[in-house]
C-alpha cells in the first residue's frame, strides 16, 4: 500500500513579530471540540516554553483536527524538531495525515532531525515569547498559526494550530512526546 502524505509547503516565513499573543486553548471554547481536543487545551494552557531552552529536542505523536475533511476523533501523526542554532530557534516538522503508528517513535531528534533534512524539509525561525513559542506562515491562500508549550517535565508537547483562509479556519491539537 502506498502511503499517502500531505505535506504543508511554507512559502513565506513571518518570524521576529513583536505582537500580543493570541491565547490558542480558548479555541475549543468556540469550536466543537472532541474530549482530547479539550484536554490538549488544557495542558497547552498550563504548559511553558521551557523546551525552547534546550540545544536540540525532538517530539512525535498523535494530531487532531477541526476541518471538513478528516473525523476529529481519528488521529492523525506529527513531528517536529527545534534547535537553538547561530542565534536563532530553528523548527523543522510536518504532519502526516495517513499513517497508521507513529513512524518517529523510536528516532532520538538528531535522528528525526537528519531524517527531515534527507526529506528536504526546511526549517523555519520560529519566535520564542516568555511562556511559549510561536511559528507562523503566510502564503497566498491562508495564514496558518502554530502555538507550542510543553509540560514541566518536559516530556510532552502541546501543539495548537489554526489556518485561516476566506473559505474560514481549521484548527489542528496535537500532544507529542519528547524523543
Amino acid at each position: 500500500m502506498k502511503l499517502a502524505l500531505i505535506l504543508i509547503t511554507i512559502f513565506i516565513s513571518i518570524s521576529g513579530l513583536t505582537h500580543e499573543t493570541e491565547d490558542p486553548s480558548i479555541f475549543c471554547s468556540q469550536n466543537p471540540c472532541t474530549e482530547k481536543m479539550q484536554e490538549i487545551s488544557v495542558n497547552y494552557k498550563i504548559g511553558n516554553g521551557d523546551f525552547a531552552k534546550k540545544n536540540i529536542s525532538g517530539y512525535s505523536g498523535t494530531c487532531y483536527h477541526i476541518n471538513p475533511i478528516y473525523k476529529p476523533e481519528y488521529p492523525h501523526y506529527g513531528v517536529m524538531v527545534f534547535e537553538n542554532k547561530n542565534k536563532q530557534f530553528l523548527n523543522t516538522g510536518f504532519w502526516g495525515f495517513f499513517y497508521t503508528e507513529d513512524p518517529y517513535l523510536n528516532m532520538t531528534p538528531e535522528e528525526i532531525q537528519t531524517d527531515l533534512e534527507n526529506k528536504k524539509y526546511a526549517s523555519d525561525n520560529g519566535e520564542i515569547l516568555s511562556d511559549h513559542t510561536e511559528l507562523a506562515f503566510l502564503t497566498a491562500e491562508a495564514t496558518i498559526n502554530y502555538w507550542f508549550k510543553s509540560s514541566s517535565d518536559l516530556k510532552k508537547l502541546f501543539v495548537i494550530g489554526r489556518w485561516q483562509a476566506d473559505s474560514g479556519e481549521q484548527f489542528m491539537f496535537c500532544e507529542l512526546d519528547q524523543r
